[in-house]
């Protein structure tokens, strides 16, 4: 074992131990939230100090070989469980269930094929080599990591984030590191690209929470200005405003509000999401950067409003929203300029509509 191998683990795993403090001293992270990441983190460090106690073990002897077995086995076992809490941390607490399930039966393997080699396996000195069933270990791993990576690319999608194709560009890292490992048993990366990956994927769930509204799933105040100050395209802005949304809190309640507002945002998801994204940039306020022209804005905008009416059989109390929408091209006007003609418009349909 080099003094190199045993500071780079030491590094992984103050690393993730930095990271387990920065989660506990989050604002915008709720207790299971907080909870969900330091398994991750400390899931990761546990894994990690198993696989250096075996270097330290590999060619002892014969007499601590039961001890170099557990801990090895130890180390194939727990390794996969991070994608888990990871999946849960996503709110994908089904397939997070389901990935479970197959890890335990994952370890239960494990346990079952140790006395006989076929997964870890040792020669007379000692020294670990992998089994002829070492495949299953990496056919569940690369699952759990596909699956993980699967969802992220989800999570990311419901909440119109940008760069949903970092999720695949953390796998090719991950397994960039893995497969060294493969190829060259002396190229001991695995971990701490297990580490990185794990930190690169909380900055990107970071980033999409804080650009997200908690109430209707949809892009915040914070990430429309955002996306406006870095336009370079022409788009077509709408502007939007719930009409008579006072009188349903007045006469229902704020939670029969919430679940207009809710309903609103899942049919201007649907009806927009593919060629724009979508905004609560206030209270009753929501707006759409639509990568289109004003042409195709105005037939989304009639499928918009065919949802809310097929929604308004269900719900009621559900009100008509006020579309004002404008062509913006950041380099021929300034973004105040196209909200004001946008609002302008809004504000004329929301009159005519009372």
């Amino acid at each position: 074992m080099t003094a190199y191998y045993s500071a780079m683990i030491y590094l992984t795993c103050f690393a993730m131990g930095i990271m387990a403090l920065i989660v506990q001293s989050s604002d915008w992270l709720d207790r299971e939230k907080q909870r969900q990441f330091q398994v991750i983190f400390a899931t990761v460090v546990a894994a990690a100090g198993a696989e250096w106690l075996t270097v330290l073990l590999d060619g002892s002897g014969p007499g601590l070989r039961w001890l170099h077995l557990g801990v090895k086995v130890l180390e194939l076992s727990i390794a996969p469980f991070v994608a888990v809490e990871f999946l849960r941390a996503l709110d994908a607490e089904g397939r997070a269930r389901q990935l479970k399930w197959l890890l335990i039966v994952h370890v239960a393997v494990e346990l079952a094929a140790a006395p006989f080699g076929l997964i870890v396996a040792f020669d007379e000195r000692n020294a670990y080599y992998h089994g002829e069933l070492y495949w299953i270990y990496v056919a569940v791993y690369f699952t759990a990591a596909l699956v993980f990576i699967w969802e992220g690319v989800c999570f990311s999608r419901r909440n119109q984030a940008a760069g949903g194709n970092i999720m695949a560009l953390i796998l090719l890292f991950f397994v960039s590191g893995v497969g060294m490992r493969l190829c060259n048993r002396q190229i001991r990366a695995d971990y701490p690209c297990l580490a990185f990956a794990v930190m690169f994927t909380y900055l990107y769930y970071s980033g999409v929470v804080q650009n997200t509204d908690a109430l209707t799933g949809l892009r915040n105040r914070r990430g429309y200005d955002s996306r406006l100050a870095r336009l370079r395209c022409p788009v077509t802005l709408l502007m939007m405003d719930v009409n008579r949304f006072k009188e349903v809190n007045d006469h229902y309640g704020h939670q029969r509000g919430d679940q207009v507002l809710q309903t609103i945002a899942r049919a201007m998801h649907q009806a927009y999401g593919r060629e724009g994204q979508c905004y609560r940039i206030g209270g009753d306020e929501f707006c759409v950067i639509f990568d289109g022209n004003r042409t195709q804005a105005q037939a989304r905008t009639e499928q918009f409003k065919t949802l809310l009416a097929a929604e308004r059989e269900k719900l009621p109390c559900l009100p008509d929203v006020a579309v004002g929408m404008t062509p913006f091209d950041p380099a021929e006007t300034d973004a105040g300029s196209a909200i004001k003609r946008a609002d302008r418009e809004m504000y004329e349909n929301k009159t005519a509509g009372k």
